[in-house]
């Protein structure tokens, strides 16, 4: 039989059921098939297959709510439920198992039922390629939309996860302007996501920074880091995407940490979360200003120069960031970094000393180089302010020694 000929066949209303599974069985036209998915006599076996490939055509087949109402079997009820009411689909059965069964999630995304709060359960559980194909459907796509930009500016419980808004990101159904003002409803170091979804997020941002150098991707990540528990942003540091482009990413966690700090300064917010994008930065120093060309690492034989020093202090004061403690990163250390810092202007001296790369406290000794560098800043700063918070030290110990004051530290 000729495929127009299925296709007549598949269309009339008045074939058999019988006629109907052996069309479907034997043809391999997407025509045919969508037909038969279509046809108020097709029966629940072929509906079963149908709804593999073709469930926009099932849902809209009116044979299958007459199935609905009269056959007891458990995959229609239950596809029936999922696209006429989501969100009481969900609250019914255990969302995982249920979602993540092919049609049926994809029967949720389907309906114009759809909720916010079912959208938050279906894409963290649904396949990624049943989603993918979900939202080709331009009405699909265009009412998932809408539910997220209704509820940024609802004053109900905002009803995300933080897995659910990168997982819409991801697959280009909201902008970096909507995830940022969707970040805006966490509390500071409150939520989380899946380690391979944050992840693939991180390397998606980083590679569009790289190719982009958009200023916005900074102050999105800031955002993002500030509401993250600790756990997650610890990933960062033993992300291999982020360790092997730090060397293309130029200033991009330097400003991420900027912005940070101007909510810290604002906010109170937590350290920890300073400290490991910190330790980013600092990572990226080492390889933008302290590698030599062989790429050896840092160690305590390495020879650090006034030049470098300097560099990297117009590097951190490019981005307001030399009032930020860099102690517990290992920016510079040794016997060189003493004897390179001598040689620098006055202001990076006193800026690698607050950091604590020199150690945080001194003998003193007159002719210790170490003692000679603190204490020449610190008369430095005597000078230009008298008595004040901001000097280094204001005494030394009976045995001698100096203990770097860390209540002169901003934080």
């Amino acid at each position: 039989m000729k495929s127009s000929e299925q296709l007549i066949l598949a269309q009339d209303e008045k074939t058999p059921e019988i006629t109907l599974i052996q069309l479907w069985d034997t043809s391999k036209s997407v025509k045919v098939r969508k037909a038969i998915a279509k046809n108020p006599n097709a029966g629940p076996k072929v509906l079963k297959s149908a709804a593999r490939l073709y469930l926009e055509e099932v849902l809209e087949n009116p044979g299958f709510f007459m199935l609905e109402l009269f056959d007891e079997d458990t995959w229609i009820k239950n596809l029936s439920e999922a696209y006429s009411n989501p969100e009481e689909f969900i609250n019914r059965l255990y969302h995982r198992n249920a979602i993540s069964k092919h049609q049926l999630g994809w029967a949720c995304l389907l309906s114009p039922q759809l909720t916010a709060r079912a959208i938050n359960v279906i894409t963290q559980y649904i396949p990624s390629t049943t989603l993918k194909r979900a939202i080709k459907n331009k009405a699909v796509l265009n009412n998932v939309k809408l539910l997220y930009q209704n509820s940024l500016t609802s004053l109900e419980v905002w009803p995300f996860d933080l897995e659910t808004i990168l997982v819409l990101y991801r697959e280009n159904i909201i902008s970096s302007e909507d995830l940022y003002h969707g970040l805006s409803n966490y509390g500071v170091a409150s939520t989380s996501a899946r380690r391979s979804t944050f992840n693939k997020f991180i390397s998606q941002l980083i590679q569009k920074y790289i190719s982009t150098r958009e200023p916005f991707i900074a102050k999105l990540l800031a955002k993002m880091f500030l509401v993250l528990r600790h756990y997650v942003l610890q990933w960062l540091s033993i992300n291999d995407t982020v360790t092997t482009r730090l060397q293309k990413t130029d200033g991009l966690f330097a400003e991420v940490l900027s912005h940070m700090k101007r909510s810290y300064e604002v906010n109170s917010l937590s350290k920890e979360s300073f400290n490991i994008v910190g330790d980013l930065v600092s990572r990226q120093i080492r390889f933008k200003f302290f590698r030599s060309v062989n790429n050896k690492r840092l160690d305590d034989n390495y020879h650090y120069t006034p030049d470098q020093i300097t560099q990297v202090y117009d590097f951190m004061k490019s981005y307001d960031l030399v009032s930020v403690p860099f102690s517990s990163y290992g920016l510079i250390h040794g016997k060189s970094a003493v004897d390179a810092l001598v040689a620098c202007r006055d202001e990076v001296k006193e800026f690698f000393i607050r950091s604590g790369c020199v150690g945080s406290w001194v003998s003193a000794f007159g002719s210790d180089p170490k003692y000679l560098l603190v204490n020449g800043v610190n008369e430095a700063i005597f000078e230009r302010e008298g008595i004040s918070n901001n000097l280094l030290f204001k005494s030394c110990s009976l045995r001698k020694v100096i203990k770097l004051d860390e209540s002169t530290h901003i934080f």
